[in-house]
């Protein structure tokens, strides 16, 4: 006797349909939405770090400034106070400095000048009396010289090459390769007067 197809569908196949995928069973190890919700945790996770963190530095970075202001505030009297004393030092340095120069040329400024008071002729009036240091660098190497000026006016010329040959007569000149110039004597018609300029240079020699 044979039985009927609409009988024959009640019972389950035997194995299932490859070509019916819905009928297929499940055999994913891990599901699709399972990775994915777990990639969105860990992702939320990592900004929220990310934020906590930043924060966390920012604060301690403003902590740490807050900190220095205060270091500074209290620091600012004594840092003033120091930057007052090295210019008053520097000042004094300054002034030492000079005084060493001065005292340290080979010719006695202070005699020398006393006696160019003395050997000064009568008809010669200085105007100006000038000293100077000059120093030269070539190669690393200092060297030094100096100069004194005198200006002034005569009424006899002559009185001029007296000066100048009493000047090179001074003790202060010998063995510093001293040098004598004269500049213009200019006529005031005024006064009738010469005006006069001489320079004294000179530098010692090198040990």
């Amino acid at each position: 006797m044979k039985t009927s197809g609409r009988k024959k569908s009640t019972f389950p196949a035997w194995h299932p349909n490859f070509r019916i995928s819905d009928d297929l069973p499940d055999i994913k190890a891990v599901r699709t939405d399972f990775i994915i919700n777990i990639g969105s945790v860990l992702l939320a996770l990592a900004i929220l770090f990310a934020v906590v963190y930043r924060e966390a530095v920012i604060h301690d970075l403003k902590s740490d400034i807050t900190a220095l202001k205060a270091e500074e505030a209290r620091l600012a009297p004594e840092n003033a106070l120091a930057l007052r004393l090295n210019r008053e030092f520097l000042q004094e340095k300054q002034i030492l400095d000079d005084l060493k120069k001065f005292f340290d040329i080979p010719v006695n400024v202070p005699s020398f000048l006393e006696d160019i008071a003395e050997i000064r002729p009568g008809d010669i009036s200085f105007s100006e009396i000038a000293y100077q240091e000059v120093q030269r660098t070539e190669k690393d190497d200092v060297s030094r010289s100096y100069r004194i000026f005198l200006r002034g006016d005569t009424r006899d010329l002559n009185e001029i090459d007296i000066l100048k040959e009493t000047l090179d007569e001074l003790p202060y000149l010998d063995g510093v390769n001293a040098s004598i110039t004269e500049g213009a004597n200019p006529r005031n018609p005024e006064s009738n007067t010469f005006g006069f300029s001489i320079e004294v240079r000179f530098q010692p020699e090198k040990k």
